[in-house]
């Protein structure tokens, strides 16, 4: 607020500042000399007059004292009476004094010596003067005097002890108190000393103030005037007062704010026009009056490649070439000779002129702007070349999605022809298959070995034709992305056994030796079975079709870590492929190594690729359409795996692959567990213990229903049969059913709308539905209620692991348990097939040689009988000789269990003769206990 007063007020309110400073000084002084001559009062009237009171106490105490013992030594009783009158008008006089004397300011310490010595002194009178006056006037001299001695002697030295404390504590106090006088005295001097330096002081400092707050300012007017007429404009003026100073400095920051804000305008205008040249996409170019260039922005030197500094100054002529050159000129003139702006320039495709050289296409517009002193022609150009080639990509472009429009209509053609034949094909093969297996087993009749060739022949040629249709479909799925993998735990030890039982046949035929090499510790992993078993089928066969006779393949599978994926380990050179970096710690890796006819380095990457055969010599000596390793790649990587090849000509090859490991051990284990008869449907627990099961057969075609009659009723499984879902529901509700089989593809309803309603009826919606259909989707079908999804064709195998699954595979038990008679020399190989047969109801008889064998079965007559071929003195051939001679013994099913190699003379004589010929290497109990039954009902069959 000071700041703005004027130079005339701001000495007015100083000096009065000061008047102001003084007077508070000197009446602080006033006052402390006030407290002075108080504090010097109250020492005279507090301490000096109660000394003076202490005083008459002492001296009246001493007299009373005296009196009382002058009375003692008197000798008339006048005298006495006199000495004890004063007495007491001497105790009156105490009294008044006390009072008034405990009436004065008296600190803590006082009060508390005053209270004892008025205790003390009320005993010496009580006790000592007033007992001895009494005698006295009594003119018991002799008791006075005993008093005197006894009593006031004594208690008047506490009395008189007392009041000198108290006189001492008194002098004590005043000297105190006498030096807080002198104390304030000196502080009152210090404060009228200390008020003479600060006005010193404060007309000094208020002196300096003046002169800064007139001088400073006039110098700040000074300098800022010559800085503004210096051209200074970025000096920053602040107005601190309203003065007259502070006008001046007002007036001058106007002129100076005024003059920047001028200019600024003037500068921001020049920047937003270069923004504006800078950031525009299109080159500008200012040309004058004579042709030369006098603007190029940064776009035009772009397009132009000349820098601003090399071209400005120059010819407009030098961007163009040859007669766009002349066009150009003359336009510009033309523009030249007119007296008023021209209307836009029209948009004009010409050839510019790089630095370089180099021509291009360009597109320009020409403006005029006319000025006092001239003229100037605006070009607007901006590069073509971006354009012409943007044009060229999209025709490109254009004829490439045209081209993919072509390639996927192509794509959904081939999916839905394959899909088509995939249907065409399944459904005589459907018959081919199944009826062929029905043949050669027997239970139509049986065969001559001629007829059980050619059965042989068409079941082999119908099983080849559906794995070539079953890879071409599974290549496609993978190719188009909709190939879906199904987990689920699987018992690896087993998938390979019986992977390898699958090839033993074709590798018994030429010698070919089998090794599988387990590592410990294997475990469980959860992966689409059927493609693992495709996975290991396809290298198992691929190795021994490449295996000369005598020759050797070896499965190995083992735990392996994330680092040793890909990893190539024989002394052969090797491919191995990319992965998908997944976070997979644990892999297991499959290895089928061969001793054949080896792959040469180059061909390497063509192993993989579909439809390719090396050598088209080797495709008509080997058979094989060139799917088989495609697949096996396209499977493994669906997995999140990788595969690799070793390989060495005339040495032999190893294909490995590696599968990501999810240890499954709960879900094995839930797997595993039997379920209890409460947990089944209903329907399936009434008929699971009754005599009679019926099965309802929803399938259209004739052939393939009748092939599922013949299935099922091997089973003890009544059939019924409806083509339509229609007639299917009115047969399920009439008939109490074990089971559903349902194709897909039935008139009017189709399979799925059948299931998802059949589902809805709660009489019917436990029965369980196994899809058998060549358009099996799986999902869907799990989705909607089925038990099982089987694709077309089946075999027989399929189904009955099926319906074991579904705790159907049981048949209607006789009174008396079926016996089956194992024969082998091994006492431990009896053992192992006894295990396999413990949980079930049969009767197991037990013989350890060929000759017990043909006694216990011309005995005992059993069931069935399981026999080994490799015995001391009578063997396995002399005892299946034995038996087929004898009428009791010769109907007898025989099924063989060997380790042998079965030379092709060897099951020429055993396959008239036995049910099943299997190998005890890789001898499983699911596929033991299916040829058992299956062998067990063919006997039935027959009876």
């Amino acid at each position: 607020m000071i700041k703005n007063l004027t130079i005339k007020s701001r000495l007015i309110v100083t000096f009065f500042f000061i008047a102001i400073t003084l007077l508070g000084i000197e009446s602080i002084s006033l006052f402390g000399m006030s407290k002075a001559r108080d504090s010097l009062k109250t020492v005279y009237e507090d301490r000096i007059i109660a000394l003076d009171q202490l005083t008459d106490i002492e001296s009246l105490i001493l007299q009373n004292r005296i009196a009382i013992t002058a009375s003692l030594v008197a000798s008339t009783p006048e005298e006495i009476s006199i000495n004890v009158a004063k007495f007491e008008k001497n105790e009156t006089e105490i009294d008044r004094i006390w009072d008034a004397y405990m009436a004065t300011y008296l600190m803590p310490e006082e009060k508390i010596l005053a209270t004892k010595f008025a205790d003390d002194r009320k005993k010496f009178v009580t006790q000592g003067l007033n007992p001895a006056a009494a005698a006295l006037r009594a003119n018991e001299v002799k008791k006075a005097s005993r008093i005197l001695v006894e009593n006031i002697r004594p208690l008047y030295q506490p009395v008189g002890q007392g009041i000198k404390t108290l006189g001492k504590l008194q002098l004590s106090v005043t000297k105190q108190e006498y030096e807080e006088v002198q104390s304030r005295y000196d502080i009152i001097r210090n404060i009228i000393i200390a008020t003479a330096i600060i006005g010193l002081g404060l007309a000094i400092w208020i002196g300096f103030m003046l002169v800064r707050a007139i001088s400073r300012p006039l110098e700040d007017v000074v300098r800022i005037a010559r800085g503004v007429a210096a051209g200074n404009l970025t000096q920053q003026i602040e107005v601190r007062s309203t003065n007259e100073i502070g006008q001046l400095m007002k007036a001058l920051k106007e002129i100076h704010d005024n003059l920047v804000k001028v200019i600024g305008q003037i500068r921001d205008s020049e920047a937003r026009t270069r923004a504006v040249l800078d950031n525009v996409d299109e080159g500008i170019i200012a040309i004058n009056e004579g042709g030369m260039i006098e603007i190029f922005n940064p776009a035009a030197e772009q397009i132009f490649g000349y820098k601003g500094n090399e071209i400005i100054g120059k010819n407009a002529s030098l961007l163009t070439r040859g007669s766009s050159r002349d066009q150009h000129n003359g336009s510009l003139e033309r523009h030249q000779q007119l007296n008023k702006p021209t209307a836009p320039g029209v948009s004009r495709e010409m050839v510019g002129v790089r630095q370089n050289g180099t021509n291009f296409p360009m597109e320009f517009k020409t403006r005029e702007i006319r000025f006092n002193m001239g003229q100037l022609h605006i070009v607007v150009t901006r590069d073509l070349t971006a354009s012409k080639q943007a044009e060229a990509e999209q025709k490109k472009h254009e004829q490439v999605q045209q081209r993919n429009v072509e390639l996927e209509a192509a794509s959904r053609m081939k999916s839905e022809f394959f899909s088509t034949m995939s249907h065409e094909l399944r459904t005589p093969l459907n018959a081919i298959i199944g009826f062929s297996e029905v043949l050669k087993d027997g239970l139509m009749g049986d065969l001559t070995d001629e007829q059980r060739g050619y059965i042989s022949d068409i079941l082999e040629s119908g099983q080849h034709q559906l794995a070539l249709i079953n890879d071409i479909l599974d290549l496609s799925k993978v190719e188009a992305g909709k190939m879906i993998l199904h987990l689920e735990p699987i018992d690896l030890p087993s998938l390979f056994s019986n992977s390898l039982s699958m090839v033993r046949e074709k590798a018994a035929a030429q010698h070919i030796h089998l090794n599988l090499d387990i590592a410990d510790g294997l475990g469980d992993i959860q992966a689409d079975v059927r493609k693992v078993k495709q996975i290991v089928y396809n290298l198992l066969s691929n190795a021994v079709k490449f295996t000369p006779t005598g020759g050797d393949v070896t499965m190995r599978a083992r735990r392996v870590s994330r680092a040793q994926v890909g990893q190539l380990t024989s002394q052969w050179a090797g491919l191995s492929f990319p992965w998908s970096n997944n976070k997979i710690t644990d892999f297991i890796e499959i290895s089928v190594t061969d001793s054949g006819i080896g792959i040469a380095n180059e061909n390497f990457g063509r192993l993989f690729k579909p439809f390719n055969q090396i050598d088209s010599s080797l495709a008509r000596k080997f058979e094989g359409t060139g799917l088989g390793l495609a697949i096996v790649k396209s499977l493994v990587e669906l997995h999140g795996g990788t595969v690799a090849v070793e390989s060495a000509e005339g040495q032999g090859t190893c294909f490995t692959v590696w599968l990501p490991l999810w240890m499954t051990e709960e879900a094995v284990a839930a797997l595993t567990e039997e379920p209890a008869d409460s947990a089944l449907p209903s329907p399936l627990m009434a008929l699971r213990h009754s005599g009679e099961r019926f099965a309802l057969v929803v399938e259209d075609d004739d052939r393939a229903a009748e092939l599922i009659r013949i299935q099922l009723e091997l089973l003890n499984i009544k059939t019924l049969r409806a083509v339509s879902a229609e007639t299917a529901f009115s047969l399920a509700l009439q008939q109490p059913l074990a089971l559903i089989t349902l194709d897909i593809l039935l008139p009017n309803m189709i399979g799925w709308e059948f299931l998802t309603r059949i589902k809805q009826i709660p009489a019917l919606a436990r029965i369980p539905v196994v899809i058998i259909s060549t358009m099996a989707d799986r999902s869907m079908g799990l989705s909607l209620g089925a038990s099982a999804v089987l694709q077309k064709p089946i075999s027989r195998a399929d189904l009955y692991d099926t319906l074991t699954d579904l705790g159907l595979h049981t048949s209607v038990q006789p009174e008396q348990p079926l016996t089956i008679l194992i024969v082998d020399d091994d006492p431990k190989a009896v053992e192992v097939i006894a295990i396999h047969l413990r949980d079930t109801s049969y009767k197991v008889i037990k013989a350890y040689g060929g000759r017990e064998a043909i006694e216990a079965a011309y005995r005992l007559l059993p069931d069935l009988i399981v026999l080994d071929l490799l015995m001391p003195e009578v063997n396995g051939f002399d005892v299946v000789l034995a038996l087929k001679n004898n009428p009791d013994t010769a109907r007898i099913p025989i099924l063989i269990v060997t380790s042998k190699q079965l030379t092709a003379e060897d099951r020429a004589a055993l396959d008239p003769q036995v049910t099943k010929i299997m190998n005890k290497t890789v001898l499983s109990q699911g596929h033991f206990l299916n040829e058992v039954r299956c062998a067990l009902m063919i006997r039935r069959q027959e009876d």
